[in-house]
């Protein structure tokens, strides 16, 4: 009986070790994730800026152009 308990422990452990395993990988996987959206975020963020400003230019050169035509 000592036998069939060890076997079962053995297998135990290396299933254990291979959801560990698998764990450990998926756990990666997600940090590797995190990092490329955030880079994605940022570069997403920076040209939302850029469109922004250029959108603020444009009204203040509407609005300069708009004040010379009433004055």
């Amino acid at each position: 009986m000592t036998k069939q308990h060890g076997d079962y422990s053995e297998v135990n452990r290396k299933t254990n070790m291979a959801y560990k395993d698998f764990l450990k990988q998926k756990i990666k996987e997600l940090e590797e994730k995190i990092v490329s959206s955030t880079e994605e975020k940022n570069a997403v963020q920076l040209e939302l800026n850029k469109l922004r400003l250029a959108e603020f230019e444009e009204d203040m050169a509407t609005e300069s152009n708009q004040q010379l035509l009433k004055g």
